[in-house]
């Protein structure tokens, strides 16, 4: 087994301030080049990551309501 740093201590993660008490919240952070997701009830589970220009069409999408995020 290889040891690996955990870096998920030291990025600055965010939640939308729309999501106060919600519940179903996700927090965002930049890493370099690179957008990493997590559920914010759950810190040290997984981690997703993509591009910037992902974020932003996800984003969009989200914001268009082309996605379904119920």
């Amino acid at each position: 087994m290889v040891a690996r740093p955990n870096w998920c201590s030291t990025v600055v993660w965010r939640k939308s301030r729309f999501s106060a008490g919600q519940g179903d919240c996700v927090e965002i952070a930049r890493l370099g080049d690179i957008v990493l997701f997590r559920d914010s009830h759950d810190r040290y589970g997984d981690v997703l990551a993509i591009t910037p220009a992902e974020w932003g069409r996800l984003a969009g999408r989200i914001q268009s309501d082309e996605l379904d995020v119920t």
